[in-house]
């Protein structure tokens, strides 16, 4: 395995973690469940630490891709651009979040106001980290977001099964 290999494995968690944690602190919120709202703060921490972690990884994974046929460089300063501004918000998330669980272990009653503005952060988190996201996949996956792409590969492709048909019948 390599920086690039790493980078893709581990930016995935964040990206997961992070709206999950917001569909569980939603739940605490609603059912003034302390257990869920904890665990979603514990899930935003370790989404930090990851996020963290992949960034690191970020600057292998570029010099790989840069070598890669195909790869555009102002694609990867894109992306590089979104996840250092989703770093950033993410470092942010785990830290709040990691107050709060260290409060939560002095005090039951924290104030639903305080859950709900790390909510509301947690969802524009998830918002960066989903763009960086999407500028990341566009450095090697240009048929997921070009559908012309698709549509001249697919052309290729029956075109080169038709002459492959008509050589076998020609034999």
């Amino acid at each position: 395995m390599n920086a690039a290999h790493l980078h893709i494995i581990l930016v995935h968690v964040p990206v997961v973690l992070i709206p999950f944690g917001v569909a569980l602190l939603m739940l605490g919120i609603w059912k003034r469940n302390i257990t869920l709202r904890g665990t979603a703060h514990s899930f935003f921490v370790v989404a930090a630490v990851f996020t963290v972690v992949a960034f690191l990884l970020g600057d292998g994974a570029e010099e790989i891709a840069e070598q890669l046929a195909g790869v555009v460089k102002s694609t990867i300063e894109s992306h590089e651009e979104a996840a250092e501004v989703a770093l950033w918000f993410a470092i942010a998330l785990g830290v709040v979040s990691l107050g709060i669980l260290a409060a939560s272990r002095f005090s039951t009653s924290l104030p639903m106001k305080l859950h709900a503005v790390v909510l509301i952060f947690a969802v524009v988190t998830t918002g960066i980290l989903g763009y960086s996201a999407q500028l990341g996949g566009k450095i090697r996956h240009p048929e997921a977001f070009e559908p012309s792409l698709v549509s001249v590969a697919g052309e290729e492709h029956q075109q080169e099964s038709r002459l492959n048909e008509h050589k076998e019948s020609d034999d």
